[in-house]
């Protein structure tokens, strides 16, 4: 990554990571609903499969989703 890809990659990320989506959502739904430590164990939940997802990528299993339709199917069968 360049440095002029970087200056505009990275204040477009900051702004996607704090805009209130899903997982934020549900944060503060579970926050509300049922107190801070639901929340935290919610959010334990949720860094932890980003962090599957982040392996997993790193290993290069998009790639492999990519050429492989039957390894797409098979996980979308699998709801992951």
């Amino acid at each position: 990554m360049t440095a002029q890809q970087a200056l505009v990659f990275l204040p477009l990320a900051a702004l996607v990571a704090v805009s209130p989506g899903a997982n934020n959502l549900l944060a503060f739904v579970n926050g509300a609903q049922a107190g801070w430590r639901r929340a935290g164990r919610a959010l334990a939940g949720r860094l932890a499969a980003f962090a599957i997802m982040v392996v997993l990528a790193a290993l290069g299993l998009g790639a492999l989703l990519e050429r492989s339709a039957f390894a797409f199917g098979l996980l979308k069968w699998a709801g992951v």
